[in-house]
């Protein structure tokens, strides 16, 4: 190391940003890293970088290519970090604890004081006018959607799809050149709102209900949804809106003409929904091309990155381990797309539990079908040990048993409505007795019959609806009326 007193590092920045920058060689890294915050915010806000910076709320750490973190409590000089070297600035782990390097009280109440009550700057006007513009352009865009829908004309129309072409414009343009995240997030969520109901105004008049509308509606909302799922911000809201959108695309295929499915059309899609949710963390591993051992074990063969940039995506068979970067970069993605799926799959479950009572509110085999849902989505908490994947399944189970209670209440009686959220109340305070912990494993009975039990449970599920709708007498006559 020389002995210069700064010292030049390529610092990272998330997936796409590299910041070259001058350090202190012979400061702390951790009093470095507090002095250089401001700067760094300023100037990725300015130059419009597509990665935002760590968390704050456990503070900064450097970290080397091999994975080794830097000691915040000693000088890069001492660690012989050497000029050109390339570092990554992460969040630091929430077990450490970050201890800011404060030289007075003065500059600790001045620094507390531009913490809660920031001074407004052309930065921040800019922000915020930009986000009241793209306001006010919505409920302009509102106004026109209701005029199109009320008054039936094609310049209400043209007006309507061409604002919807604007957004898109817009939003290519930031992705190419400007590179501002809350254009994107603008565009986003303006196309999300207004391209479904503006592309739903191409149906011409003679199947222009509302079962072919909601049909283009919601396959609009799915290809933006897998468009968003390719990026790198908003992965798991993306995930669920296209798996919640992609079910009711299917659903109103064989329904165009009702919008509402029927028992056959709730049959596939409770399939759709079983199969889905069992094999959850396979599809998240795949779409997140995680890197794995290749078949047969032992074999020294890996599916993984050869060479390329660290976000390619492309996967060939190699014979040495994968990129240790590559590796944790796409584990986390791919629990990104795990928990949105989970989520999408939750929200499923609580309309298919609706429709199945609304199918046939007087029929108890298919109420007792519909009560069913909940109870696979809490068969399979056991199977996760993520508290994000836990709480999505979670919101599935309570989803599913409240849309029961809503549709028994409105079809039978309001008791009915009480005793299913009751019910569900009682076994949920109940719930902890049976989770493991270091101090009260599960007993070797549960453990035994859970598995058997819940695969008897999806059985059912799948079977059941054929059983119901005379699926084996229709294949054996023949005759599918």
């Amino acid at each position: 190391m020389s002995n210069s007193t700064v010292c030049d590092v390529a610092v990272r920045i998330g997936e796409n940003t590299q910041v070259d920058l001058q350090l202190p060689a012979h400061k702390p890294v951790g009093e470095v890293l507090t002095n250089a915050q401001r700067y760094l915010q300023t100037y990725l806000d300015e130059a419009g970088c597509p990665d935002p910076l760590p968390g704050p709320a456990t503070g900064w750490r450097l970290r080397t290519p091999i994975g080794t973190l830097l000691d915040n409590n000693l000088s890069l000089a001492a660690q012989h970090v050497l000029n050109g070297d390339p570092l990554e600035l992460i969040a630091a782990p929430k077990g450490e604890q970050f201890k800011p390097r404060i030289e007075n009280v003065s500059v600790a109440v001045a620094r507390t004081t531009e913490q809660l009550f920031a001074t407004a700057t052309r930065t921040t006007i800019r922000r915020t006018l930009a986000v009241l513009w793209a306001v006010m352009l919505a409920a302009a865009m509102g106004f026109v959607l209701i005029l199109a829908y009320t008054q039936r004309s094609w310049v209400h129309t043209g007006i309507a799809l061409a604002s919807v072409a604007a957004v898109g414009v817009a939003a290519v343009v930031n992705a190419r050149r400007m590179h501002s995240r809350l254009t994107a997030d603008l565009c986003a969520v303006g196309l999300l709102l207004f391209a479904p109901p503006a592309l739903a105004l191409l149906v011409p008049p003679p199947w222009n209900g509302a079962g072919p509308r909601l049909l283009v509606g919601a396959a609009t909302v799915t290809a933006l949804a897998l468009a968003g799922m390719a990026g790198e911000r908003y992965i798991t809201a993306y995930t669920a809106l296209a798996t919640a959108a992609g079910f009711t695309t299917l659903a109103e295929v064989p329904a165009i003409t009702s919008a509402v499915p029927g028992q056959r059309t709730l049959t596939v899609l409770i399939w759709l929904l079983i199969i889905m949710l069992s094999r959850a963390d396979l599809t998240s591993v795949r779409r997140a091309r995680l890197p794995i051992p290749a078949f047969p074990s032992g074999s020294n063969r890996y599916l993984g990155r050869a060479v390329g940039p660290v976000g390619s995506n492309a996967l060939v068979p190699v014979t040495a381990p994968p990129d240790p970067a590559v590796l944790l970069e796409r584990t986390v993605r791919a629990n990104h797309f795990l928990t949105g799926l989970l989520i999408g799959l939750g929200i499923v479950a609580t309309a298919l539990t609706a429709l199945l009572v609304n199918s046939a509110p007087t029929s108890w085999p298919w109420i007792g079908l519909a009560a069913a849902i909940p109870l696979v989505f809490a068969f399979r908490t056991f199977h996760f040990a993520g508290w994000a994947n836990i709480t999505a399944l979670l919101g599935g189970t309570f989803g599913s048993a409240l849309a029961l209670a809503a549709m028994l209440a409105w079809h039978h009686n309001l008791w009915w409505g009480v005793a299913v959220a009751v019910t569900t109340a009682v076994l949920a305070s109940a719930a902890p007795l049976i989770i493991p912990s270091r101090t009260r494993e599960q007993s070797p009975l549960h453990r035994f019959l859970r598995p058997p039990l819940e695969n008897l449970l999806c059985l059912a599920l799948l079977l059941v609806p054929l059983i119901l709708l005379r699926v084996p007498q229709m294949v054996y006559y023949w005759s599918f009326d």
